[in-house]
C-alpha cells in the first residue's frame, strides 16, 4: 500500500500530541491542557480523531489489526482509569500509547502488502 493524505493527517495529530504532552510534562497553562484530568481528555480525544482517519479495513484481521486493536482497546481503558485518577503517569501512558498506534498505522499503511478493498458508491 502507499500512504495517503489521511497519513499525513495522522500526522499532524500526533504532532499535535507530542507538542501537548510536552507542554503539560513542561507545565505550560493551556486551557485544553490545563489539569491532569483535560489533558486526559484532549489527548484520548485526539487518539480517537486519529483512528477515524486510519484506513483499517476490521473485514481482513491480521497481525497489523492485533496490534492497531490492542493499543486502540490500551487507549480506551487509560482513558478511563486516567478520568477517575487525573496523574501525570496515565497522561504519558495515553500519549505514548496514541503514539504507539499512528507509528504502527503508517508502518502498515508504507510497507504491508495487502490487498486494498474499494468500496462501491451507491
Amino acid at each position: 500500500m502507499k500512504l495517503s493524505w489521511k497519513d499525513i493527517t495522522t500526522t499532524l495529530i500526533a504532532i499535535v500530541v507530542a507538542v501537548a504532552l510536552f507542554a503539560k510534562i513542561k507545565e505550560y497553562n493551556w486551557q485544553f491542557i490545563g489539569s491532569w484530568r483535560t489533558a486526559i481528555g484532549s489527548v484520548g480525544f485526539l487518539g480517537l480523531l486519529m483512528a477515524t482517519f486510519d484506513e483499517e479495513d476490521f473485514t481482513h484481521f491480521n497481525a497489523w489489526g492485533v496490534i492497531e486493536w490492542t493499543l486502540a482497546v490500551a487507549a480506551i481503558g487509560l482513558v478511563v482509569a486516567g478520568l477517575i485518577v487525573a496523574s501525570k503517569v496515565l497522561v504519558v501512558l495515553l500519549a505514548a500509547d496514541v503514539l504507539a498506534l499512528w507509528f504502527t498505522s503508517i508502518v502498515r499503511h508504507a510497507f504491508s502488502h495487502e490487498t486494498r478493498i474499494e468500496h462501491l458508491a451507491l
